[in-house]
């Protein structure tokens, strides 16, 4: 089983992550963010140019070359995890996808280039006497811009060598045979069944946030880090946070849609749906897991800390409500330095 844990950008899914680090069926691998199947010049992008719409020789061209690119310019974290795997298996599906290719350019070479490219090497390979060569000696230069083209147009096959490219990387990674395994984004969290093809019995966990807590905290707290997500004006968040929500967040055997916030008010609950959703039968270890209740409940609550944006905090509860969390029907509260279940005992008195 793959499980899949998906989120918002800083919307809590690390906390689930570090929660199920407690269970020892569990193999944990979040060393990187494992999104290259939806993310752009992707998986799923290969596919859609390949198989779903190509055109001519120009859709799979482009798409080859930028998967190509993609995966040779991945973070040095993949390629020391997964001891040269990553580029071994991704130079073979890609391989296995192309029915031929040879050497050439087009225009969106031109459109695509830098400085260089537009100012030199076309320049030049279109020089009067490069083409004057080129006439009397019926030869064709091979200098830049002309490098590998590719074509596929419909290659068969396709899920099927992807699945097997996929589980050849995760294999790399996974040292613990026949456990069940954890990543970290390998889903996009407005529609993780799309690319269930993929992967072998996934399952997939969503974690949002309440909006009003997520906007302070790139307001006040992570600003010179995110810059992904508008924070710049409200009314730019709030168009951000409503469309990235627009489908359907309903929970099915293989999804599971969770509120960051229920980690800590309703922990015990929340946990026991983790683990039925997935099958762990109360196997949990806190001192495995490196989640605690305690810390990140502060992290909640946090619109109610600086007054100086009640104005911008009104807007987002009235064109964002259906994405509020209730923080005011909890018994525990985020009051800082007492263990989990000291604020229980708290809340009961």
């Amino acid at each position: 089983m793959i499980i899949g844990v998906c989120g918002f950008g800083y919307s809590g899914s690390g906390a689930v992550i570090d929660l199920l680090k407690g269970y020892r069926k569990l193999s944990v691998l979040d060393k990187f963010e494992f999104s290259f199947v939806y993310s752009p010049d992707g998986i799923e992008d290969l596919r859609y140019q390949l198989v779903e719409k190509p055109t001519r020789y120009m859709s799979s061209d482009v798409a080859i070359s930028r998967f190509i690119s993609y995966f040779n310019g991945k973070n040095n974290e993949i390629r020391k995890i997964t001891h040269g795997e990553y580029y071994r298996a991704s130079n073979e599906f890609v391989n296995s996808l192309i029915q031929t290719k040879w050497r050439g350019y087009w225009m969106f070479d031109f459109f695509e280039g830098g400085f260089w490219e537009k100012n030199i090497s076309f320049r030049l390979f279109h020089a009067r006497l490069f083409k004057l060569i080129s006439k009397f000696s019926n030869k064709a230069f091979d200098l830049p811009p002309v490098r590998n083209m590719y074509l596929s147009v419909q290659p068969s096959d396709f899920d099927k060598k992807a699945k097997k490219y996929i589980s050849a990387i995760i294999d790399s990674i996974n040292a613990e045979e026949g456990s069940c395994i954890v990543l970290n984004q390998p889903f996009p969290a407005n529609d993780p069944s799309r690319v269930f093809k993929y992967f072998d019995h996934p399952k997939a966990i969503v974690v949002d946030r309440d909006p009003r807590d997520l906007y302070v905290l790139l307001k006040k707290v992570i600003s010179s880090k995110c810059r992904f997500i508008p924070f710049d004006n409200v009314e730019n968040f709030i168009e951000y946070y409503e469309l990235l929500h627009k489908g359907n967040f309903s929970n099915s055997d293989d999804v599971l849609y969770l509120r960051f916030e229920d980690l800590m008010y309703d922990f015990d609950v929340t946990k026991q749906k983790i683990e039925a959703f997935l099958g762990l039968d109360n196997m949990y270890d806190s001192e495995l897991s490196s989640f605690d209740p305690l810390i990140s409940i502060e992290n909640t609550c946090l619109y109610r800390k600086y007054q100086d944006l009640d104005s911008d905090i009104a807007k987002i509860e009235k064109h964002l409500t259906k994405w509020l969390y209730n923080f005011d029907d909890k018994k525990i509260k985020p009051i800082g330095g007492k263990s989990y279940q000291e604020l229980l005992k708290l809340a009961d008195k």
